[in-house]
């Protein structure tokens, strides 16, 4: 009678590790499911910026890399930022971080197709060095 009874605790517990690593494995494949994934690039006459978006619940991080037109890699300059941010209608984005050395920004942004949009960094200044041209993937 014992020997069945420690049997059946053991797989209970072993069934029980079993449901954890099932259930763990679901919200992880849930939580990858909900993050936007955005990637550009801009070339201009001296330079070209690859731009790539990771937007999360109202999280984006945004990493930019300019680099001249030879791809020297000395030549590199790349920046990442961590925001938090609001939807500001219409077609805009208030970005908000306290680790950067831009605390607020305003991003406005103009869809071009469903998978593809514009994005301007200044609102004021709507040149080639201050947007992104971003595709989801």
């Amino acid at each position: 009678m014992k020997k069945t009874l420690k049997s059946l605790t053991a797989h209970k517990f072993a069934l029980f590790v079993a449901g954890i690593v099932v259930a763990n494995t679901l919200i992880f494949i849930g939580a990858e499911m909900q993050v936007s994934r955005w990637v550009g690039t801009i070339v201009m006459e001296d330079k070209s910026r690859l731009t790539r978006f990771l937007q999360s619940q109202n999280t984006v991080q945004i990493r930019t890399t300019d680099y001249l037109q030879d791809f020297e890699i000395e030549a590199c300059n790349g920046r990442c930022f961590d925001y938090k941010f609001e939807l500001q209608p219409p077609n805009a984005n208030l970005l908000f971080s306290e680790a950067s050395p831009v605390k607020t920004r305003l991003h406005r942004f103009y869809a071009l197709d469903e998978r593809c949009t514009l994005v301007f960094f200044n609102p004021d200044k709507l040149t080639l060095s201050s947007m992104s041209l971003s595709c989801v993937y």
